[in-house]
């Protein structure tokens, strides 16, 4: 069920939006739909922060660019709070704070780098290694063949 529905402006002019919020990627999102629909617009679906950057800048934003809230609340859907970004500087932005941890695989020595978050070390897991190949190797998860 949409939270709001708003006719739009500016280089969305003849759309309607109806936004919602994606429960798994907790973020807004509006599904746009012509408000003429002898106009030859097609439906199309972006998020809320594009949308409401396209109608402040009064421009489509290029395929190459991206809308990066500044506080990391992918919620706070204020003007202020947006940035446009390129792709690159946008993955580099959220690099930023993981950290790489440098492990060696248990069973075949060789050394690897991974996330911390993707370890399990949190979890108290000591066995981890380089591949899904050398994980089954003793006792790991037998993969189903179908």
């Amino acid at each position: 069920m949409p939270l709001r529905q708003e006719i739009l402006s500016g280089p969305l002019k003849g759309y309607k939006a109806y936004i919602y919020l994606h429960k798994r990627h907790k973020r807004y999102y509006a599904h746009l739909y012509p408000v003429d629909r002898s106009s030859g617009l097609q439906r199309r679906t972006m998020s809320w922060a594009r949308c409401l950057m396209t109608m402040h800048l009064n421009r489509e934003l290029n395929s190459h660019e991206t809308v990066d809230h500044i506080n990391n609340n992918k919620t706070d859907d204020r003007i202020e709070n947006f940035q446009l970004l390129s792709r690159a500087a946008n993955t580099s932005k959220a690099a930023r704070g993981r950290t790489l941890i440098c492990l060696v695989c248990p069973e075949c020595g060789k050394p690897f780098r991974k996330e911390r978050r993707d370890t399990n070390l949190v979890r108290g897991k000591t066995r981890i290694c380089c591949s899904t190949k050398c994980g089954r190797k003793r006792g790991g998860r037998k993969r189903r063949k179908v």
